[in-house]
Parts: structure tokens; C-alpha cells; sequence
């Protein structure tokens, strides 16, 4: 059996060199051409994706002239049966498949922003066509359908611990940067969006630096729309988009004062704020002749507004149906 496994790692150069070839002919210029982190996930991707045939159906070029003279085994369609039966290792199985789809799973989101369903059908199907042709290469590989459900269970385990992990990943990882985005003054038809993004990034972000109860006034699930409509009224108030999804939105009335200033709670640590922030002093500077900006800053965001040197004047304290909510009223002059 050893010898013949040698043999078969043998026939799989074929195949690793194809895939190299692959790689620097439709790939590596094109990864080469965005930032670093892009290019260094997306090879880390294709390296895994290199391994997973290695061990699944390698060697596959030498073996195609032999497909016609092997008998097709059918998909094994009784799930967990070894276990079951006890049959064989039947627990180290199911634990390596389970873990050899997990890194599929937290590279995804990765590359592109997916949600539970597309990594879980994204795997299943993967897996699907993986156990489908491995009888067709190998006739020592059986089809079995307890593989395809383990492999699924691993890429969402895989992606359960990027969402674990994702503020610290998109951070000091992937540290994402917007290049195509639009900014505009806010229009009525904006008014539901924007307050669905304040109210998701409240509940998703601030809620590392306060309680439910204040994050249960500070931002109602219910709101008067009218109301909302009518705050912006006398201000500037800019939406920034990227691909038609409004991403951020801030206001300053004309005594610099900015009232709302939000990002997205999925775009955050992408330069939004950033780019939000210097677009609207600008236009406030030349619309109001502003000569100093001021702001109540949340917890959270104090250490964004300190980047762009706005120093704290005093802690505020807000007390709103009974719940007490801090925040720092910060000022920041224009030279």
C-alpha cells in the first residue's frame, strides 16, 4: 500500500505543475495588480485549494485516459453509517473531514464579504462535486454522502471563527481601503436608509463600550420618520455610497457643530470615516466659513475623532428615559 501511495504522489507533479503554470499565466499578474493583502489572500486561497485536490483527487491528469475502463461507484447516500456500525475509524474521519473545510470556510469572507448561506452552499456544493468525481479518477476513493455534510459542518465552522474574529481580521489584516465611492448631499429618499445604518451600527459597534439598556435608548428600534426628517433640517448633511449603498452619513449645522456622524457597521476600518469626515469639514468651511468644528462623541468614537485632532473640552452625561449615556463634547479649531 505504501508503494502505491508513492506512486500516486508521484503522478500528482503533473497536476501541482499544472496548477503552478495556472497560477503566473491567469493570476498572479492580475492579484499583483491590487494591494498586497489582496494578493497574499488570494494566493493563500489558491495554495489551499492545491492542497485540497492533493488530497482528495490527485493524481487527476493521469488519471483521465482511465476514466472509461473504471466502473462508476455511486454516492454511499446513508449518512454517519460507519459511525453508526462502528465501522473502522470512524470518529478520526469524520473529524478530518470536518476540519479540512474549515480553512475554505474563513478564507472565503476573505476574498469577497459573504454571508452564512452563500459559504454553507458555496461549501456543500464544492464538496458535492469533489465526491462525485472522485470515483471517476480513483477507484480505491469511494462517494459518500457523510463526507459531503462534514465538509459543509467544517467551512462554517471556518466561517463562524472569522465572524469571531473579523473586527480584529478586517483591522490589522485585511485593513480594507474604499477607492470607488460617491459623496452627495442627503435627500429625503436617503431618510430610511441612513437611519437602518445608524441604527445596525449602534447595536452592532457601540454596543463594545455600552450597556442594552443604553443602547436601547440611544437608538429605538421604532421611529417617528418625521422627526428624523426634520433633524436635519438648517444642516449640511452628506451621504457617502459605494456601488448605490449609502456606507456613512455625518451633518454639521453652520456653527460646525456636528450633530450625527456614522459609518456602516460592516465598512468599518475602510477609510469611510476618514474620507466622510474630511469631505464634510470642507464643505462646511467654504458653505459656513466654519473656524472650528465641535462634536459629542460617543465612547467608541473618540479615539477617531482624537485622530483628527479634536481634543476632549469635557465629559458629558446625558440621562434619556432614565438611562444614563456618557459621551465627550470635543472641539477642534481650524488653523
Amino acid at each position: 500500500m505504501e508503494e502505491v501511495y508513492i506512486v500516486l504522489e508521484a503522478r500528482s507533479l503533473l497536476d501541482f505543475l499544472v496548477l503552478l503554470l495556472v497560477y503566473f499565466l491567469f493570476f498572479y499578474k492580475r492579484w499583483k495588480k491590487k494591494d498586497k493583502t489582496t494578493f497574499m489572500i488570494n494566493t493563500l486561497m489558491y495554495c489551499y485549494i492545491s492542497i485540497l485536490l492533493f488530497l482528495t483527487l490527485m493524481p487527476i491528469l493521469t488519471s483521465i485516459p482511465n476514466i472509461s475502463l473504471s466502473s462508476y461507484k455511486p454516492m454511499y447516500l446513508v449518512p454517519f453509517d460507519d459511525l453508526i456500525k462502528s465501522k473502522g475509524p470512524a470518529e478520526r474521519q469524520i473529524f478530518l473531514n470536518v476540519l479540512m473545510l474549515v480553512p475554505f470556510g474563513f478564507l472565503l469572507p476573505m476574498i469577497k464579504k459573504q454571508n452564512i448561506l452563500k459559504v454553507t452552499l458555496t461549501t456543500m456544493l464544492m464538496s458535492l462535486t469533489i465526491e462525485i468525481i472522485q470515483p471517476l479518477l480513483n477507484t480505491y476513493r469511494i462517494s459518500d454522502v457523510t463526507d459531503v455534510i462534514t465538509n459543509t459542518i467544517g467551512g462554517v465552522l471556518g466561517y463562524l471563527i472569522y465572524k469571531a474574529c473579523e473586527g480584529l481580521i478586517e483591522k490589522y489584516i485585511l485593513k480594507r481601503k474604499i477607492t470607488k465611492y460617491s459623496i452627495r448631499e442627503l435627500e429625503e429618499s436617503d431618510l430610511e436608509e441612513t437611519y437602518k445604518l445608524f441604527y445596525n451600527t449602534v447595536v452592532n459597534i457601540n454596543k463594545r463600550d455600552y450597556d442594552s439598556k443604553q443602547i436601547s435608548v440611544w437608538a429605538p428600534k421604532n421611529i417617528d420618520f418625521e422627526s428624523w426628517r426634520d433633524s436635519f433640517n438648517n444642516k449640511l448633511a452628506l451621504v457617502m455610497l459605494v456601488d448605490q449603498e449609502i456606507v456613512g452619513f455625518a451633518d454639521v449645522d453652520q456653527d460646525g457643530y456636528i450633530d450625527r456622524f456614522y459609518v456602516h457597521y460592516k465598512f468599518q476600518g475602510m477609510s469611510v470615516g476618514n474620507i466622510l469626515l474630511e469631505a464634510l469639514e470642507k464643505e462646511a468651511i467654504e458653505r459656513f466659513s466654519c473656524e472650528s468644528f465641535t462634536t459629542h462623541s460617543s465612547i467608541t468614537a473618540l479615539p477617531f475623532f482624537e485622530r483628527f485632532e479634536y481634543r476632549i473640552e469635557h465629559e458629558n452625561n446625558v440621562i434619556r428615559n432614565d438611562v444614563e449615556l456618557t459621551n465627550y463634547y470635543m472641539k477642534k479649531e481650524i488653523l
